[in-house]
């Protein structure tokens, strides 16, 4: 019978652990990483090893790495190209912060860094490096820099955006069909509009090797729009329009002033 191991990690630990597994590159970090997560969840060592497709010694050796150095215990103990007075331990922080984001450290920048990745690491390690070391360091783990890919998150709960789309399809099929809607006015349109230009400028960011981030655009500008507007009927066609007021921008049948653009329920 095996020896239950137990790990004990905080939610926010379990969290950060499951991200840096999935970004991570390193197929043997990677399994190290996986073993302290399955048995952090409280899964017995022959489970773990039988989903990870390892030897049980594997596991036992993982976890007692873990116990003895932390997550510094699970690096590949390889001392080529690495910055002097920098451990491993530093490095494998490095390495989850990078994949990271500053917001999941408490800072309110969007994106990483020299000077910011110095001041994170001391916090987190207590180590203080100069910037010259922190560019060092960074390529040792094989970092780079990008721009990260602005991306839009939607506010309402998923509850909420469900029940929005089915009270639209419910509106949709109650309309009449195009001959009767061309005498009482009632058509259903799919309108939208976009401005132009109004994120902010994105700078570079650290990221790892094959990483890609993202960055939440917060923000508006006063600059030019485009909207348009299709059918939700058999009517082909899409109607567009561009100009520095959005509320001129619809089609009168699209506009939210226009009566046939009212909602039902």
């Amino acid at each position: 019978m095996s020896r239950k191991i137990i790990v004990e990690l905080s939610r926010s630990e379990k969290r950060r652990l499951r991200i840096w597994i999935r970004r991570e590159d390193d197929a043997g970090l990677r399994t190290r990483l996986s073993i302290i997560l399955h048995l952090a969840r409280g899964r017995p060592v022959s489970e773990t090893a039988d989903a990870l497709h390892v030897a049980r010694s594997t596991v036992y050796r993982v976890a007692e790495r873990f116990r003895v150095r932390g997550f510094a215990g699970l690096g590949d103990r390889r001392e080529d190209n690495r910055p002097p007075g920098v451990g491993e331990a530093f490095l494998l922080q490095l390495r989850l912060a990078v994949s990271l984001t500053p917001a999941d450290y408490g800072f309110a920048r969007p994106t990483w860094t020299q000077e910011l990745l110095c001041q994170a690491m001391e916090q987190i390690t207590g180590v203080r490096v100069s910037q010259v070391t922190m560019s060092r360091c960074l390529k040792s783990i094989a970092a780079r820099r990008g721009r990260p890919r602005p991306t839009l998150r939607c506010p309402w709960p998923k509850n909420r955006q469900k029940a929005r789309l089915r009270r639209i399809r419910r509106l949709i099929e109650s309309l009449p069909n195009d001959e009767v809607a061309f005498y009482v006015d009632e058509v259903a349109f799919y309108a939208d509009e976009v401005d132009i230009h109004l994120n902010p400028k994105i700078g570079y960011d650290w990221m790892l090797r094959g990483q890609q981030k993202t960055v939440l655009t917060p923000g508006q500008n006063q600059k030019r729009y485009v909207a348009g507007a299709l059918s939700c009927q058999a009517r082909p066609g899409l109607t567009a329009a561009t100009g520095p007021c959005r509320s001129r921008l619809l089609p009168p049948a699209a506009s939210p002033q226009h009566p046939a653009s009212r909602s039902r329920g």
